[in-house]
């Protein structure tokens, strides 16, 4: 049995970022939002160099990547797996020539085993590999002497960057002392940084110290340089509602989302309203874009969205997001919504609209030049839902239903997944396949089991609007066939 790590979906970059009407426009500066970060608190000067862009995860530059665990490794080794559109073939992510991909020496191994959230971040012919909260680095001195280098790093979060010729830690970010927790996340790169934030959370006190921190990683040397922090007093928000949401130019955007606790709802917050703070990384200055209110909206602590009968905004940020995108359940429409100006653009009508007493969720994905709208429709009293899916141009138009669909055991019928895109072809899961085998107990008694492999293909645009179910399957990484 194939003991890879699923490959990372890009759920886990989900912006719940509740927005049901857009306030004030862009502000010129932030004197009127105290909580705003001001140009005073900047550093002197220009900050890294070229475009920003936000990365998005597991999937860019015409590839998927995933990390693999081989069947032989029990020491802990891994490697980076990459699937190339192009040919519809996954391997070793290793440019190294007549490598077997089975030692330390290949461009895709490591001696990592995997214990913590992991997210890849392609960026080109690189590929960053975040660690969020930590990961323990197995000793293995026997075959890899320089392993204790690294092992010291013990559960450190860490920064890994990947070329296809070697693997080498970029930065790591040290542990807090007992009793508290950290976690790093998001990620946008020009073309000499990476920018990314840093949770500090104090387990042991009321959370107010808790502090947020933009950092700024040198892609060739690792450096690491704090370029703002807050508290969670400075913010007036828990930090997880705080977050590097997008890129443009040499601008980076965060959004926070203002929440208020409900004594009605123990474990989620009214979502009040929020704002898009812009960081302009030439003149190292802040200034507030878009504003906005909203009554309504519910969000957990983990980013997720609740529902409570109102409206919902779920974007994957697949690509590079620089807008909103904004929910009109009663007409079946989309709108984005610009982060900085607050320019608005209709994308598209024709969606399902929801009637009174009943359930309805748009799920919003971005790709290079489409939107693709995963919808959840059903009874509020009823656990049964009506998923259908839909693709809207990028530029706005018609809204096109996708009526492709597969069988999964466990949840029944459903469309397909459209996970990425690429010179006109989808990527895509269409299935899934299902083999019974047979096992043996510590005991030595038998007993049955089933393997799932996902059925992964590309579709060209035409099949897909079209709903032509033909796929070019990729083929899998089979450590059989080396």
């Amino acid at each position: 049995m194939k003991q890879s790590l699923l490959r990372a979906l890009p759920f886990t970059l989900a912006l719940c970022l509740a927005l049901a009407a857009c306030g004030a426009p862009a502000a010129e500066s932030a004197a009127a939002n105290p909580a705003a970060p001001t140009s005073e608190t900047a550093a002197s000067t220009a900050i890294g160099a070229g475009e920003a862009h936000l990365l998005g995860e597991t999937y860019g530059g015409g590839a998927a990547y995933a990390l693999h665990i081989p069947d032989a490794a029990s020491h802990g080794g891994s490697l980076l797996l990459r699937l190339d559109y192009a040919t519809g073939q996954e391997t070793p992510y290793c440019t190294i020539p007549g490598c077997d991909h089975q030692s330390q020496d290949c461009g895709a191994w490591q001696y990592f085993r995997l214990n913590q959230p992991l997210q890849l971040y392609p960026d080109g012919d690189r590929c960053y590999e975040l660690y969020r909260t930590g990961c323990t680095l197995y000793e293995n001195p026997e075959e890899n002497p320089t392993d204790k280098a690294i092992a010291a790093l013990g559960t450190d979060a860490c920064l890994i960057v990947a070329d296809g010729a070697s693997r080498k830690l970029l930065a790591s970010f040290p542990d807090l002392p007992d009793g508290d927790s950290g976690l790093v996340r998001d990620l946008v790169a020009d073309d000499r940084n990476l920018y990314l934030l840093m949770e500090l959370r104090h387990d042991q006190t009321d959370h107010s110290d808790d502090e947020l921190r933009l950092l700024s990683v040198d892609q060739q040397s690792g450096a690491t340089a704090a370029l703002r922090s807050w508290t969670a007093a400075e913010l007036g928000q828990d930090i997880w509602n705080y977050s590097l949401v997008g890129a443009r130019g040499r601008t980076l955007y965060l959004a926070l989302s203002q929440v208020e606790n409900d004594p009605e709802q123990k474990d989620y917050g009214l979502v009040t309203g929020g704002r898009i703070d812009c960081f302009d990384l030439d003149t190292a200055s802040w200034r507030t874009g878009l504003q906005w209110e909203s009554e309504g909206f519910y969000t957990v602590g983990d980013g997720d969205s609740a529902y409570t009968g109102y409206e919902r905004t779920l974007v994957l940020p697949m690509q590079n997001p620089t807008s909103f995108v904004r929910q009109d359940f009663s007409a079946g429409a989309l709108t984005a919504v610009d982060y900085e100006t607050g320019e608005e653009q209709l994308l598209c009508t024709g969606l399902p609209t929801r009637s009174p007493g009943e359930f309805l969720s748009y799920e919003i994905t971005e790709l290079p030049d489409w939107y693709v709208v995963r919808t959840s429709q059903g009874p509020w009293e009823s656990d049964t839902r009506e998923s259908r899916l839909f693709l809207i141009p990028r530029a706005g138009g018609e809204a096109t239903e996708v009526t492709l669909q597969y069988y999964e055991s466990a949840h029944g019928t459903q469309p397909i997944f459209i996970w990425d895109e690429w010179e006109g072809d989808f990527f895509c899961l269409y299935g899934y396949e299902e083999t019974s085998f047979q096992g043996i107990n510590k005991d030595g008694s038998l007993y049955e089991g089933t393997n799932f492999q996902e059925l992964e293909g590309l579709l060209s645009a035409e099949d897909l609007l079209a709903s032509a179910p033909n796929y070019r399957p990729v083929t899998p990484w089979n450590e059989a066939a080396r």
